[in-house]
């Protein structure tokens, strides 16, 4: 087997999470003075005075340790707590080798057009296709990237810790984590298996834990997880209160027999919880929507009951008391014959796991036969035992590649297993880590002494029993709490600490030190820091009666003009000189530096860099009003007015277009480059020397005053403009961040605008931001950001503000303005359509691309699930339906899968086969009544097949509720009878004439006997999928659904999410290149420019450190098993400086 060869996009995605100091650290080895001797570095004195410990490090205060609910644990948590993987040197690495690193590899069997979902597999996909042997001889070795085993085994030819499984496209679907079999345990002694991870899962999607990664474990997409998220809102909305929990987890209670505390076996999950008067339930239905989306949420293990291990199952099964137990469905067993602690057989009542994987299946059919197999279950592919863990993706997000979907859950705080049973047990998940006494962990190390909060510490000792004890290189790690970098570079100089950021007053000192220039280099930051607004009017108030009796009054920063100037008048390069952020560059576009490739590897950034973004300002201070408006050659919704151009003549004009708005804003529009460095500039900021220009290009008092002017004669009323800026009292950066923002505001608004400032303790500051209380603040949105496509624009799409009248009192978790979307940016131009003609011309943004946003924006009262393009419509540009789309509830679509196939072709009862391949379809009594019984036929369509004929059979058997959810399901048979209560069945043969494939009706005919001897008969359309309409006395079809065939729904904030991720990931139907996607990207960048609902400010955290702490590549979120201090190194044969590390 070799190593598959990993090419340049896959080398950027790996080390972008786990060598971005190690990338730094070959560049200081290229820029700096040669290497000193061990004996130099030797001279940087580890200064004891009462210190013990080995090595130093500091962070900002934290106050709890509850890594479930508070980010503030990012840096310390991977330590502490170890996930699935971990950062480490390589194996081909000098610490590597001494310690004997282990190899790890991400595996993935071949591309399979049939595995769209894992439903669609049958018994045999997986037992022929989905074993050790149909594994490529290839590979994605990511130790040799810096990663190693953490909860997941050490690489296993038999059964590989990482696989994924791809669809046609060669985008994963799901992938599996082999975990190292109880090898890594809880500081109690409890071993870490599978379900720990979806305990995790669960409480942060708890609305009631309020989690502070609730929008990074979203982004994960992991199938269902927008679901549950969704229907707790709902839940809120609807009833006032949080529903109560929705995973419905039971409590621990002590089984006096053993004297161990299980889940209690009398729970009942999913209970009402709200009444009316009388005491009946209300809130049935969101009950219902909640069970619904839980039971979808894509984690599974193969632990078939929670109160026996398989192992156990499997010992018990072979007992001559259950020789007779049937396990074709092995959950469903209720009970079992068990030998006890006295070697007696008595009874035993089996508890479900709802997290069994659905599609696993027992290996024998009978207890007898269980002695005769090694396997109690049969699919390898699927989880076997509670070791094993499967994580599906939502199916309209897919991610791009195997590499993409293994970074995006690699070190991720919001995928760290939780041990619920002790976190239960101590007070339930609000009291979790709140005292060292009330937190477990797991890893190299544990908690020997800590102080939480504001000049605490944590006192780390190496765990000895951790499975791989003798990798752990330092014995003791004191984590300090402190913010203040001045104070950090004293503690480095006094050998308290290993590493810090340095600070402009200590640059020219250190660097004038040959001893403490060895050690400094640049470490590069991920992510956007940003002034963000509070758009939500709501928020303001403490009722919603309040909300309405003051509804028309104004708020200033709800004003886009404000903000605007607000926007112009902050010079973003005089914030990173006060703060001290000298490293970093200003920025001014949303999108994250770094986060978004595509395919081939090319940033995102390198689409922003020829554009620019016009404002409304001209030279003279004036506004164009009377211009003619251009005319998009594609016309209204992207389609031309003359069907017979053709498309060479279309791009030719449209390039004409562009080049006309191009002289039209040269005219007099004052513009702004949309990036202000170039992506060559951006990349350098990690080099020791660089001199590129931090001028902040989107600075501009003139414009600055031009929409202040504006924004005043809308308001004559006002004097001044008060706005009040809350930011987090630690690190100390934001307050100088504030006070510089305070300034310019005030000198180059002329004081018009004041800014009252409010520092907050970090807890306090994080429930003044999710409750709205605050006009402006100032923080690090990377939680907004994403490697997907939709990981920058996706926010806007979607409101998260306060819903008084609901009672949902916090927010800005899924979108930081909280209510401005970019369906706000339509709605302001609602009645002046001329006025949005002139904007989009200005932004350069094409009629065509602005009706896909359109589309993205607004949600959708029909939907469609195939758009529809016929030859007899005009032509479309590209082939591209830009109508708003479906996704409408067939009466008729049915999977014909191997299994339907195999189980017609065997059946040798001829009654039985006949009913095998019937299918029903229920149609409006005005349609059927123009049917006889005979004389009906529908036309199926295929995705494979095409089209086909079957003939339709009437039925005399009334329809009822029961009948339609039989053959479909439950909301579809409601939504039938409520609004169409005269349906009549009618009968057909399907299985006799289809292959496997997903068939629809698109077509109702009637069978017109031949008129004349030699005539064939003939087929009439009574009515057909889409509607029709007459133009030039001709019936043409149009792309509105027929409500005749199809029932129609609204479309919920869940749909419309599903449908911008499905945009973004490709899956829009016409829309489906990553270059046209990068450009609705750079098309919505403009907008928010525009609109200003952000004001992007620097990316993140580029700076000068100074760090003697070996065997550690990421100071961001620190992995401290291998980490030790150049300057006494615990081992011989260790690096003693960052060249020789590098080396």
């Amino acid at each position: 087997m070799k190593s598959r060869k990993i090419n340049k996009k896959i080398i950027l995605s790996l080390t972008g999470l786990v060598t971005v100091a190690s990338i730094s650290a070959a560049v200081l080895a290229a820029c700096s003075p040669a290497s000193r001797t061990d004996s130099t570095l030797s001279q940087v004195t580890n200064n004891n005075l009462g210190k013990n410990y080995d090595v130093g490090i500091a962070i900002d205060p934290i106050n709890s340790l509850n890594y479930i609910k508070f980010a503030s644990m990012r840096r310390i948590s991977q330590t502490l707590v170890e996930g699935l993987t971990k950062e480490a040197p390589s194996p081909s690495s000098k610490i590597g080798f001494l310690v004997g690193a282990h190899n790890l590899n991400l595996r993935y069997f071949p591309p399979n057009p049939k595995a769209t979902v894992l439903e669609n597999l049958t018994d045999e996909d997986f037992d022929k296709n989905y074993t050790t042997r149909n594994l490529p001889g290839s590979f994605y070795g990511i130790s040799n990237n810096g990663l190693q085993p953490g909860v997941v085994d050490s690489e296993n030819e038999a059964n590989p810790s990482i696989i994924t499984i791809q669809n046609g496209q060669q985008k994963p679907i799901a992938m599996r984590y082999v975990l190292n079999n109880g090898a890594s345990k809880w500081s109690n002694g409890e071993e870490i298996n599978a379900h720990n991870f979806i305990d995790s899962v669960e409480y942060i999607l708890d609305i009631n834990t309020g989690s502070q990664l609730r929008t990074e474990l979203l982004k994960l997409n992991i199938r269902g997880s927008h679901e549950i998220n969704s229907a707790q809102e709902e839940y809120i909305r609807k009833h006032g209160k949080a529903y109560i929990n929705p995973f419905g987890r039971a409590n621990y209670v002590l089984n006096p027999e053993t004297n161990e505390y299980e889940e209690d076996p009398n729970f009942v999950p999913f209970q009402s919880q709200t009444f009316d008067k009388d005491g009946n339930p209300v809130d049935e239905e969101e009950v219902a929507a909640i069970r619904s989306a839980v039971l979808r949420l894509g984690l599974t293990t193969g632990q078939v009951f929670t109160n026996i291990t398989n192992d156990q199952l499997r010992t018990a099964l072979a007992l001559e008391e259950n020789k007779d137990v049937d396990l074709t469905n092995i959950r469903e067993l209720k009970t079992i014959k068990v030998r006890n602690t006295k070697g007696e057989i008595v009874d035993f009542k089996l508890r479900a796991n709802r997290y069994f994987n659905r599609l696993q299946k027992a290996s024998v059919a009978k207890g007898s036969d269980v002695a005769t197999t090694d396997r109690l279950l049969r699919h390898w592919l699927l989880p076997s035992n509670r070791f094993e863990l499967l994580v599906e993706f939502e199916t309209y997000a897919p991610y791009p590649s195997d590499t993409a979907a293994f970074n995006a859950f690699h070190g991720k705080q919001s995928f760290l297993p939780i041990n619920r049973k002790f976190v239960e047990l101590n007070g339930g998940i609000h009291e979790f880590g709140s005292t060292p006494q009330k937190f477990l962990t797991a890893g190299p190390f544990v908690i020997e002494d800590a102080i939480l909060g504001p000049e605490g510490y944590i006192l780390l000792r190496k765990n000895k029993d951790y499975l791989t004890a003798n990798w752990t290189l330092s014995d003791t790690i004191k984590i300090w709490f402190n913010s203040k970098n001045e104070v950090k570079s004293l503690y480095f100089e006094e050998g308290y600490i290993s590493t810090t950021n340095i600070p402009a007053s200590y640059q020219l000192k250190f660097w004038s030190q040959e001893k403490y220039r060895k050690l400094m280099k640049k470490q590069q930051g991920i992510g956007n820091v940003a002034i963000q607004f509070n758009l939500d009017p709501q928020s303001r108030y403490d009722s919603y009666e309040e909300y309405l009796a003051n509804k028309d009054k104004h708020i200033p920063i709800l004003d886009p003009d404000l903000r605007r100037a607000l926007g112009f008048a902050t010079n973003r390069e005089s914030i990173l000189r006060l703060t001290g952020w000298t490293a970093s560059f200003p920025v001014n576009n949303w999108t994250a530096f770094g986060d978004i490739k595509d395919s081939r590897g090319k940033n995102l950034e390198l689409w922003f860099e020829d554009k620019s973004f016009a404002t409304e300002y001209k030279e003279d201070g004036s506004v164009t009003t009377n211009q003619q408006p251009l005319v998009d050659p594609t016309g209204k919704n992207g389609s031309l007015a003359n069907s017979d151009v053709n498309i060479q003549q279309l791009l030719k004009t449209k390039t004409d277009f562009y080049n006309k708005l191009e002289q039209n804003n040269r005219f007099g529009y004052k513009e702004f480059p949309l990036v202000n460095n170039s992506f060559v500039e951006h990349s350098s900021k990690h080099l020791n020397f660089e001199n590129i220009d931090r001028t902040d290009k989107a600075y501009d008092v003139d414009v600055a005053n031009f929409y202040l002017d504006r924004y005043k004669k809308k308001h004559p009323e006002l004097n001044k403009v008060k706005l009040t800026y809350v930011y987090a009292s630690q690190p100390a950066e934001n307050t100088k961040a504030a006070i510089a923002f305070q300034d310019l505001i005030h000198r180059n608004l002329g004081g018009y605008v004041e800014i009252e400032l409010k520092a907050l303790p970090q807890n306090t500051y994080v429930s003044f931001i999710s409750s709205g209380k605050f006009d402006i603040t100032y923080q690090n949105l990377d939680k907004y950001a994403g490697a997907g496509f939709d990981g920058s624009m996706g926010p806007f799409f979607i409101s998260d503000g306060i819903d008084l009248a609901n009672s949902k009192s916090s927010g800005y978790e899924l979108n930081p303005s909280g209510a401005w979307v970019f369906k706000n940016f339509f709605d302001a131009y609602k009645d002046n359509p001329e006025g949005l003609k002139k904007t989009l011309e200005r932004l350069k943004i094409s009629n065509e691309d602005a009706e896909i946003i359109r589309e993205l924006a607004y949600t959708s009262n029909v939907k469609t699930t195939i758009p529809y393009n016929p030859t007899n419509k005009d032509v479309l540009l590209h082939g591209k339906q830009l109508s708003l789309l479906d996704e409408a509830i067939p009466i008729f679509s049915y999977i014909v899968n191997a299994a339907n196939e195999q189980a017609y072709l065997k059946e040798k009862d001829e009654t039985k086969k006949a009913n095998l391949a019937k299918r029903r379809i229920y149609l409006p009594k005005q349609l059927a009544d123009q049917l006889s019984d005979n004389d009906g036929v529908a036309i199926i369509k295929g995705s494979i097949l095409g089209q086909m004929p079957v003939k339709l059979t009437k039925l005399s058997t009334p329809v009822t509720k029961e009948m339609i959810a039989k053959d479909f399901d439950q909301e579809l048979a409601d939504k039938l009878i409520k609004e169409h209560k005269d349906r009549v069945a009618f009968e057909f043969d399907l299985l006799s004439q289809a292959k496997s494939d997903t068939y629809e009706v698109v077509d109702i005919q009637k069978l017109i006997p031949p008129q004349k001897e030699n005539e064939k008969p003939t087929l009439k359309s009574i009515v057909t999928k889409y509607k029709t309409k007459l133009v030039d006395n001709k019936e043409v079809s149009t792309d509105q659904v027929n409500d005749l065939l199809f029932t129609t729904k609204h479309e919920t904030r869940e749909d419309q999410q599903k449908r911008i991720k499905a945009f973004f990931s490709s899956q829009r139907v016409g829309w489906q290149t990553e270059n046209e996607i990068f450009r609705i990207i750079t098309d919505l960048e403009k907008i928010l420019r525009e609109e200003m609902p952000i004001l992007p400010i620097m990316d993140t955290d580029t700076n000068w450190t100074i760090s003697s702490l070996g065997g550690v590549g990421n100071v961001y979120t620190y992995y401290l098993q291998f980490a030790y201090d150049y300057r006494n190194p615990p081992r011989p044969g260790l690096p003693r400086s960052p060249d020789e590390e590098a080396n």
